[in-house]
């Protein structure tokens, strides 16, 4: 049960460090890029600020979806065997082909 709530603890981490990025790209999509003139031209940080706030959303909700959406594991599944499987395997076999000369 460790190894299970190290992993929720880094991933709260990780949405926690997500809002940062989310702001941050709204500050280049909004603020920096029509009140400067920067360097690298406003298309640069509009594009920039744009992926920055998808990729963050985008983290979130995956994340989010797999807390509390997750699909409950079936019970009892039995994998099912068919003959020419079994057949196929026992042929590899070098046993099987002795016994089978003789």
């Amino acid at each position: 049960m460790e190894g299970k709530f190290k992993n929720i603890a880094i991933k709260v981490v990780l949405i926690i460090l997500c809002i940062p990025l989310f702001l941050l790209g709204d500050f280049l999509l909004n603020d920096f890029s029509t009140r400067y003139q920067v360097f690298l031209g406003l298309t640069f940080h509009v594009i920039l600020g744009c992926t920055l706030m998808a990729g963050s959303v985008v983290y979130i909700l995956f994340t989010i979806k797999i807390f509390f959406f997750q699909k409950e594991k079936k019970g009892n599944v039995q994998n099912h065997l068919f003959l020419k499987t079994i057949r196929k395997s026992l042929k590899q076999n070098k046993y099987f082909l002795k016994n089978e000369q003789l």
